[in-house]
């Protein structure tokens, strides 16, 4: 018997940081980018596949909100010195801590502002779910060995691989919390040293505090940036609490008691500010179905079998839509070994109440994700079930309870007594005899016809991995003549290597190679000034927040409900629910860039200044590209000296003024270095134009302006001329459709049945101020500027400062969203921010010089920042005993020869 060396703590600890490190190697090292920035953003025109070429990630809100905002945020709070409360960048303004997703807040959302720290910050994530969960299972007498496997089980569960957004943020705070109720017991049954006076539970209850822990994950997983996470891993808490009551007398009942409600006080205080931000802004807030029931949906039941064989039918959304269901809505898996260990675990005879907890929380959240009929109904009892996608984010929480019950499983077998044995022997072939029934029906049982068709060799590879992982698990079977300790000690690495080689797949998929276009962003930057851009395509819904450009479009929720209505009546009456952006609600119904030019405008009465599209895009011209057959391409290719021509009718061009033309060239990767010139006539009357095709995009649509605008008839025709090239260039001609107006010629030898792609720039048409690889940016003519006052002189110094000169008392009209929480000063002085136009705010001014001031700050703020305060005093009153929580030996015994700390009283 002695006390644990320093060694025998590190060692399991500096594994643990080690192996999230090693898993991610490649992004670490650059060979695959991790940055959703390179292929989410819009911003990349070139991406090269990764080494698996599927998707990294099931949901693509890692980028819009996770990093977009997040850094947004910091980003902001780090510049600005203030707390990150609004987004002026988003929409016409919108709250930004309060909307969550951002995990504004976030102590791990500082390291955003690196170059591919949400990289880091995942990593350092996935290191304290590791370390907290070690720590949690050593408190419950686990070997180390057995809570290194736990604790690397749960580093690479199944949330953690496949999901990247917000959602699993708080998901290494489960055990924290944990760490924390295990504390406050421990506190509660140690008798002797007890303090004089001691108010938790009467004079045989043990040390002061035992809270800290439990505050400190509450308090983070609150700030982590997803409230249904959360409050999922929050009941979780609560059940295992519930299951620790087992073998105590009632006073020590409630000391632990009253020690995890302090713990639990102490981290709702400390979250006070977030949740004043949060719960200020759902009332007033938009939330699509999560104001709703998502009672009646789940996952699909025929694929209960990927929570044991992930990848069964390929990687992630690899074959498209027979699996696309799946995909959209699944949180996670968890593997065939770990299932087999807590089968295994259920036969053990210590803690028997927390392994049944363990096992019914598993039993009963798996069934409701994969859509047992009536218990959604059933738990839909308890508060705020019903209105979160509980399939998606309630599988973190039985994937930890997986990884309790497979630690204590392996700390079982490590412990085993020789009498023990054949009890012992018979509950391995009960669990592996399921283990391998699930196996035999995964591959036994018929698919729907859409995955059967699939024929994936992933469902082969499955099948090869399940037989290797059952085989080990024969072979580590207990018998009389085997050491059960190295018996267990090899099922744990079967089981972490399963685990991680289905981490690491994903991974694979990342971009090899990309190239970032920011000259946009930097051309916005310096002229967009207090205005808004809105965009088509590139810089993708909230990375305006990222970039610290205010940009009209969203892809949030949860978003201020009168913007939304606002923006639906007024503006896109076709955007996607949640997402104004190119995206549409109905595939049949106006495209983004129809509406906008419908609705102009109102785009331009809210502040928009740019239009941003892609390349090859232009709203504003006059496109034909009638052809019969897109992927029919083929070139007419001219060297120095040569020509070709088109033809184009249409009536409706009587009247019109043309500016320029644009047709799609290919410049052999950017070899053409020619000029190519076009002779436009129309009416008797022709015009002219040059471009230079020296840093043309290849395979783009290649701009000519004509040195002065040409009136239009119904028919116009066009002669290309190619000179002073050493390169030749192709014009992309395909065949043409029957009514095509749009004919070509080459050579001066007529193709009637060849067209090519024209774009007419017309007059009074916005102008095209910038263009790169990336994105087109047009003025609008008339957007309406940020503040505005009938008869004022104003100086705007900032979006939330300005200088008047009134000749007369007038009111003064800000293009930022009114909400409660607004304030303003008027030359020092407080004055009322109202509601002007259903939208924006109003504020009086006085005749003469004025300064004024606008700030944000939720309402009963300060109430929060005196509970935040209240929060640390209760840490402080216990800050004793967490440190002690990491080493369970100097909290507690002294350890046996196996690593383990003496048993609790029995249950």
């Amino acid at each position: 018997m002695g006390l644990s060396t320093p060694w025998q703590v590190r060692w399991p600890v500096l594994s643990l940081v080690a192996a999230p490190l090693l898993a991610k190697l490649h992004l670490l090292l650059g060979l695959l980018k991790a940055s959703p920035l390179l292929f989410n953003a819009g911003l990349t025109p070139h991406v090269t596949t990764g080494w698996l070429g599927t998707y990294p990630t099931i949901d693509p809100n890692m980028a819009f909100t996770a990093q977009a905002l997040g850094r947004g945020a910091v980003k902001g709070m780090l510049s600005g010195g203030h707390l990150p409360w609004w987004n002026p960048y988003q929409g016409v303004g919108a709250p930004l801590a309060g909307e969550m997703q951002s995990a504004a807040l976030f102590p791990p959302s500082l390291l955003l502002v690196l170059p591919n720290g949400q990289l880091y910050m995942h990593l350092l994530l996935q290191i304290i779910a590791g370390i907290a969960t070690y720590f949690l299972l050593r408190r419950l007498d686990c070997p180390r060995a057995a809570a290194l496997a736990g604790g690397l089980l749960f580093q690479f569960n199944g949330t953690y691989a496949w999901l990247a957004t917000a959602t699993i943020n708080p998901i290494c705070f489960l055990p924290v919390m944990l760490l924390g109720v295990e504390v406050a017991r421990t506190c509660a049954t140690e008798g002797p040293g007890a303090l004089p006076g001691d108010p938790w539970g009467g004079p045989k209850s043990g040390r002061w505090g035992g809270w800290g822990w439990i505050g400190t994950g509450l308090a983070l997983s609150l700030y982590a940036g997803f409230p249904e996470v959360a409050y999922f891993n929050g009941l979780l808490a609560a059940a295992w609490t519930l299951a620790r009551l087992s073998g105590l007398d009632r006073s020590r009942r409630l000391s632990f008691l009253a020690r995890v409600a302090v713990g639990v006080v102490a981290g709702l205080t400390l979250a006070a500010p977030i949740l004043i931000a949060f719960f200020d802004y759902l009332p007033q807030a938009y939330l699509a179905q999560h104001g709703a029931s998502f009672l009646g949906r789940s996952l699909p039941a025929d694929a209960l079998v990927k929570v044991f064989f992930p990848y069964l039918h390929g990687l992630i959304y690899e074959n498209g839509a027979a699996t696309a269901p799946f995909w959209n809505d699944v949180g996670g898996y968890a593997g065939l070994l770990p299932v087999a260990l807590a089968l295994y675990a259920l036969f053990g005879r210590t803690r028997q109440a927390l392994r049944l907890t363990l096992a019914s929380w598993i039993a009963v959240t798996v069934a409701a994700c994969y859509g047992l009929p009536g218990l959604d109904r059933v738990l839909s009892i308890l508060p705020g079930f019903a209105i979160s996608a509980f399939y998606r984010y309630l599988p973190c929480t039985w994937e930890f309870a997986l990884c309790a019950l497979a630690a204590l499983a392996l700390a079982d077998l490590m412990t085993l007594a020789h009498g023990e044995r054949q009890r012992a022997a018979t509950a391995f072939w009960i669990a592996g005899g399921a283990s391998a029934a699930l196996l035999a029906a995964a591959f036994a049982v018929p698919q729907p016809a859409a995955i059967a068709a699939l024929a994936t060799p992933w469902h082969g590879r499955s099948l090869a991995l399940g037989v290797v992982l059952l085989a080990g698990w024969v072979w580590c079977r207990p018998r009389a003549a085997t050491d059960t300790a190295t018996s267990a000690k090899v099922l744990g690495t079967l089981m972490v290597m399963e685990a991680v080689v289905y981490f690491i797949l994903p991974t694979l998929a990342y971009p090899s190679g990309t190239h970032l276009e920011t000259a946009g962003i930097h051309f916005l930057r310096g002229n967009l000034g207090l205005q808004r851009f809105y965009t088509l395509g590139p810089i993708e819904p909230n990375y305006g927040t990222y970039f610290h450009v205010a940009e009209l479009n969203h892809n949030d929720l949860p978003l201020p409900a009168k913007w939304v209505r606002f923006a639906d009546q007024r503006l896109d009456d076709n955007a996607a629910d949640g997402v104004f952006a190119h995206q549409r609600r109905l595939a049949d119904g106006p495209t983004a860039a129809e509406n906008f030019l419908k609705n102009q405008a109102a785009y331009e009465s809210v502040g928009v200044k740019y239009l941003a599209t892609t390349p090859e895009t232009d709203p504003f011209v006059r496109a034909y590209a009638d052809v019969a057959d897109p992927t029919a391409n083929t070139p007419l290719k001219l060297e120095s000296g040569q020509h070709a021509g088109l033809t184009l009718t249409d009536p409706a061009l009587a009247g019109a003024t043309l500016n320029g033309l644009s047709i799609v060239v290919g410049t052999g990767h950017g070899y053409a270095d020619g000029v190519l010139a076009a002779t436009v006539c129309s009416q008797g009357q022709c015009a002219i134009g040059r471009g230079s095709l020296k840093g043309a995009i290849d395979n783009h649509p290649f701009t000519i302006p004509l040195t002065e605008p040409l009136p239009l008839g119904s028919e116009m025709t066009v002669e290309l001329n190619y000179d002073d090239a050493l390169h030749m260039v192709a014009l992309w001609s395909w065949p043409r459709a029957d009514d095509g107006r749009v004919t070509a010629s080459y050579q001066g030898q007529a193709l009637p049945d060849r067209t090519l792609k024209v774009q007419l720039d017309l007059a009074g048409q916005p102008r095209r101020v910038f263009q790169d690889a990336a994105m087109r940016l047009y003025e609008l003519p008339n957007p309406r500027p940020y503040f505005t006052a009938d008869g004022c002189l104003l100086a705007p110094q900032s979006r939330y400062r300005l200088v008047s000169n009134c000749p007369v008392p007038t009111a003064l009209t800000r293009l930022e969203l009114s909400m409660p929480g607004w304030r303003a000063t008027v030359n020092g002085h407080k004055r009322p921010v109202t509601e002007t136009e259903g939208l924006f705010q109003q504020v009086m001014l006085p005749a003469g010089m004025a300064t004024v001031s606008f700030r944000f700050l939720p309402p009963y703020m300060p109430l929060g920042y005196g509970l935040f305060a209240l929060g640390w005093v209760l840490l402080a009153l216990t800050l004793g005993n967490p440190l002690r929580a990491w080493h369970p030996a100097s909290a507690r015994r002294a350890t046996g020869a196996h690593g383990g700390t003496a048993p609790e009283p029995a249950e």
